[in-house]
């Protein structure tokens, strides 16, 4: 049969189909898409208007992610460049210049119909009028949010007709490596012609402790040994050290050292950290600083801001406004994708700092002209939600799993964590909270996505490790640390002796400093029909960054809430102590850059969806309910009839332990005011000063029972000793003259 003829059925066969939304009639629109042929990549791009195009891409990971060319129409005649190509064509017959296209290429029977479908999407699939054996399908809806699910629904199709998806689709973290990059990593695989420190030197005391002061000649010593230290035994040597920074520095703190005879250790401590702040390192951390600080989250709440034509629009007293400028300048670096409470889409004002930040000056105009406004910005207080380190949930019809570790002493827990996938896979949907993971071992990440996928999700850096003596009795000093704080977890002794025996043979001359690798990651996409919804925020770092990053490689995950840690450039931490200070000194001895060349460490990983950590996953469960968050695999109808009943962290007062010790320090004040009743001053005045320590401890560690244990001891103490203040000085009022 020839190709036109083909073709000639296959429109017979449209038309009789033409107004049914594509997911009715899937494998019929993948038929056309095989009959049709020539359905590639490189010739089929996707056109609609600039409002269309934002809007999907900021609420659609696959749209997002697809490697087709994106062409934002700015006029209503089709660009000359793509007549010859298969068009994806997002829109309305009523919407901005791509409504006009598909009047252009539709009967008026089938723009009747487009306009009559208010609660749904519609794809319709027809011959290009611009060049013979190329498709167009229009993708419509009335609303951004049915044009989106329209378009979703013809690119699964036309993916699913023309394998593999990896053709079609890009995962996050794959880039195109050119050959200044590997020149680049070459620089940074560092090497010196020196010999190491003896296995002695550079074994740690683990009981050792920081004596008060040390002399300025114990000092400048230190600073000798924490500078062999650099140039032996940390990975980020080099990538620091373009143009000489650390020995600039080491001449600076040893000129600064001169300056006293004597140094306290928190003094050297501050003093280094001074002079080594060039360095940007999560990972590196001598005596009480680490050299890196976290972007935090700041984001507005009375505002919630949606996508129109004319731009983004606000109310405020039922007055409509749209954004003109933040700032000064383009308002669009500080507005976000998110979520509402009812799962809608919205998008809220934000930014990334480490420090408090100004207001935001934004100006918005209305019919009456324009008008300025301030907004207050605030960052997150929350951690996780639960003390559990693995915990599942059904919120709203849908599995939540919570695992707030993935450190090897829990190994209990995350075993059952790591048997959670294979029974959710083939599943719809299911919620990963990780908000609050510190991180720990990969191996927990990598086996709970190789049993929800059945492939094992490999690294997305260019890695390389340096091994030597120094590295390696590093390594050794960090499980003999953790051994001698948990003595239960004899995996940490075992680990201590394998790396000091690899260490002791380097020693030997058995083994030669070197470098692993560097090797070039393949980034490929991971099969995976089950939505995953990863919700993070700004205490996930590390092996729970390692999470985010390789699940990032599997169709269908969706990243919720804020920006994780950036512990991410250097890792596997080493353990050293200087000689005299006794400061603990964390190196890490690897590097993974990413192929696309960016510096995440501090900000860490984006979401997709800006929503404050606490309500994250209340809603994701409403978005998804609501159809905001879209499923490759349909949603039951029982699934959507359950009851949605929010989380909320007060449930956190049920759990025993938490009530135990809020009961304790209760008890605890109840007694010690009792017998200092007759003391009331200072029953009053230790009661000011526990509510003080409660209100510290719970805006530093609000999951934690201690602060609210404190706040009610506080409390406790406040009143016995006031009612007993004011008893007291009425009875002296009323005594005889």
């Amino acid at each position: 049969m020839g190709k036109k003829l083909r073709f000639l059925i296959i429109a017979v066969v449209v038309g009789l189909f033409v107004g049914v939304p594509i997911n009715d009639n899937a494998e019929y629109y993948q038929a056309h898409a095989a009959e049709a042929g020539d359905v590639a990549p490189e010739n089929t791009v996707i056109l609609a208007n600039q409002t269309d195009a934002l809007f999907s891409q900021d609420f659609s990971w696959l749209l997002r992610q697809l490697r087709m060319e994106w062409v934002i129409l700015d006029g209503t005649v089709l660009p000359e460049s793509v007549w010859d190509k298969n068009l994806i064509l997002m829109g309305h017959p009523d919407a901005a210049y791509s409504g006009e296209l598909i009047q252009e290429v539709l009967t008026a029977e089938e723009i009747e119909m487009l306009r009559s479908a208010t609660d749904r999407h519609v794809v319709i699939a027809k011959e290009s009028p611009w060049t013979e054996g190329r498709t167009v399908y229009i993708c419509s809806g009335t609303e951004m949010l049915l044009t989106r699910n329209a378009a979703e629904e013809a690119a699964r199709a036309i993916i699913a007709a023309a394998p593999p998806a990896s053709d079609w689709i890009q995962t996050t973290f794959d880039a195109e490596l050119d050959e200044g990059v590997r020149d680049y990593v070459d620089q940074l695989l560092f090497e010196w012609d020196d010999a190491e420190l003896p296995l002695a030197d550079l074994t740690m005391d683990v009981g050792a402790r920081s004596p008060w002061r040390i002399s300025a000649q114990q000092a400048a010593e230190d600073v000798e040994r924490l500078f062999y230290l650099f140039t032996h035994g940390y990975s980020g040597y080099a990538f620091f050290n373009q143009h000489g920074e650390f020995e600039q520095a080491r001449e600076r703190i040893l000129q600064e050292l001169s300056s006293k005879s004597s140094w306290s250790s928190a003094a050297f401590s501050s003093l280094l950290h001074d002079h080594l702040s060039f360095v940007v390192d999560c990972h590196m951390k001598i005596g009480d600083f680490q050299y890196a600080s976290h972007q935090d989250f700041w984001y507005d709440t009375r505002l919630e801001l949606t996508l129109e034509s004319g731009g983004y629009q606000f109310a405020v007293d039922g007055i409509a406004y749209t954004v003109v400028s933040i700032n000064g300048d383009d308002p669009a670096p500080f507005i976000l994708p998110s979520l509402s409470h009812q799962g809608e889409p919205i998008y809220r004002m934000g930014l990334l700092s480490s420090a408090k930040p100004e207001p935001l000056l934004m100006t918005a105009a209305n019919e009456s002209g324009e008008r300025p406004f301030e907004i207050e910005l605030q960052r997150s207080n929350f951690t996780f939600y639960s003390e559990d380190i693995f915990r599942e949930d059904i919120i709203g019809g849908i599995p939540v799993v919570r695992v707030r570790s993935f450190s090897d002493p829990y190994a209990d827990a995350l075993n059952q964590f790591a048997k959670t996938a294979s029974s959710y896979r083939g599943e719809p949907v299911i919620i990963v909270d990780i908000r609050g993971n510190h991180g720990g071992n990969e191996r927990w990440p990598i086996s709970w996505i190789q049993g929800l996928t059945g492939q094992r999700a490999e690294s997305v850096f260019i890695f390389s490790e340096l091994t030597s003596k120094t590295t390696m009795a590093s390594r050794a000093n960090v499980f003999a640390y953790l051994y001698d704080r948990t003595p239960n977890t004899t995996i940490y002794r075992d680990d201590a002796e394998r790396h000091a025996d690899i260490a002791e043979a380097f020693e030997s001359g058995e083994r030669q400093p070197d470098w692993v690798g560097p090797n070039y990651p393949q980034v490929p996409l991971i099969t995976n029909d089950t939505t995953v919804i990863l919700v993070i925020n700004g205490s996930v770092a590390s092996a729970g960054e390692g999470l985010i990053m390789r699940l990032s490689q599997a169709e269908n995950v969706v990243l919720v809430g804020e920006n994780s840690m950036g512990c991410l450039t250097f890792g596997n931490a080493g353990a050293h102590q200087l000689p005299h200070s006794k400061l603990m000194v964390w190196l890490p001895i690897n590097f993974g850059l990413y192929l696309d060349k960016e510096f995440r460490e501090e900000e860490g990983l984006m979401p997709d969806l800006w929503v404050p950590a606490a309500d994250a996953v209340n809603y994701a469960v409403a978005a998804v309910r609501r159809g905001t968050i879209t499923t490759s695999q349909p949603l039951t109808v029982t699934l959507l009839q359950q009851d949605f009943v929010p989380e909320s962290p007060w449930t956190r007062f049920l759990n025993p332990r938490y009530v135990g010790v809020v009961a304790l320090f209760s008890a605890s004040s109840l007694v010690w005011a009792y017998f200092m009743r007759k003391k009331p001053r200072i029953v009053a005045v230790i009661g000011v000063v526990w509510l003080v320590f409660g209100r510290i401890w719970m805006v530093m560690e609000p999951q934690k029972p201690i602060g609210f244990g404190a706040l009610l001891a506080g409390v406790v103490c406040l009143v016995w000793g006031g009612t007993n203040l004011w008893l007291a000085r009425r009875t002296r009022l009323e005594g005889p003259a």
